[in-house]
């Protein structure tokens, strides 16, 4: 009871019970230099030109989809479709690479890149028993989605990448 009483009048007298001292204060300037740290770091790689292992970079993950094409590649043999294939199935890949900061060697930034991303499946057009291959989709921009429509992409002529022509195509899969 007597030992309530005097905590009672210690914080009244705004005496406090809690520890202080160096091992606090220590505490105290360790979490503010962590949190300093993890906040100012990354602007060293951009404002002085530093590069260190402990000073990690900020990667921006804003153009992760650009020219990334959605769609189907098909294949045909005179005016019959033969095969409908995906763009990771024309690259015959699993699934696209995952770097960091997303450079894809086959990426579609302009109409002359479409025909060389399917340069590997119209290599292999003749085992597809087919004669020529088109796509229809869309491809990925820093705008939104672009239509893409390639009537015969082994040629490489009869192509043509629009841009978004209405709010629909431009938010697709956002």
């Amino acid at each position: 009871m007597q030992g309530d009483e005097m905590s009672a009048d210690a914080r009244r007298e705004g005496v406090d019970s809690r520890p202080s001292g160096l091992p606090t204060q220590l505490r105290r300037a360790g979490f503010v230099g962590i949190a300093l740290f993890i906040l100012l770091a990354p602007s060293a790689g951009q404002v002085f030109g530093v590069k260190h292992l402990l000073l990690r970079e900020w990667v921006m993950y804003s153009g992760v989809g650009v020219g990334i094409p959605r769609g189907e590649f098909r294949i045909w043999r005179g005016d019959h479709m033969v095969a409908t294939l995906s763009p990771l199935e024309a690259l015959d890949l699993p699934a696209y690479p995952s770097v960091i900061h997303y450079t894809f060697a086959h990426r579609v930034l302009d109409d002359a890149d479409l025909p060389a991303f399917a340069a590997r499946l119209c290599e292999a057009l003749a085992d597809h028993d087919g004669d020529r291959v088109s796509f229809e989709g869309v491809v990925g921009t820093r705008a939104g989605w672009r239509r893409a429509q390639h009537g015969d992409v082994c040629k490489g002529d009869g192509h043509q990448i629009t841009a978004a022509g209405s709010q629909r195509e431009a938010e697709h899969d956002r």
